[in-house]
């Protein structure tokens, strides 16, 4: 089942559903969610991968929204950068699609290609 059935019913569209999961992410990276390291490390790296293709079609504030979501900060201008993000990547589908393709096990890489 892929990443955007599953995560399409944290809110009411997968636009929110993505904002939410932007959120999630960054905050988690920051240490704004009580996770042990492994899951930290995890969220991070997933984080900065969805932050750095942002960057690559112009976003600019990744630090900003990595430091906003830190502190828990759920705001408008928190889930307005985060839909800054999903544009830049994008949409929704092509976010949940990078999610995907970071989150496969290693040992699928050769399967997939």
């Amino acid at each position: 089942m892929s990443t955007a059935i599953r995560l399409g019913r944290l809110g009411a569209t997968p636009q929110k559903s993505a904002m939410v999961l932007v959120f999630e992410l960054c905050a988690a990276a920051g240490g704004a969610r009580k996770l042990d390291e492994a899951a930290k490390r995890r969220a991070c790296c997933i984080a900065h991968t969805v932050l750095a293709a942002a960057e690559s079609w112009g976003f600019k504030y990744s630090d900003v929204l990595l430091e906003l979501a830190a502190r828990g900060r759920r705001g408008v201008v928190v889930l307005d950068l985060a839909a800054q993000v999903i544009a830049h990547v994008g949409g929704p589908d092509k976010l949940f699609a990078l999610i995907d393709l970071v989150t496969a096990p290693a040992d699928w890489e050769g399967f997939a290609q």
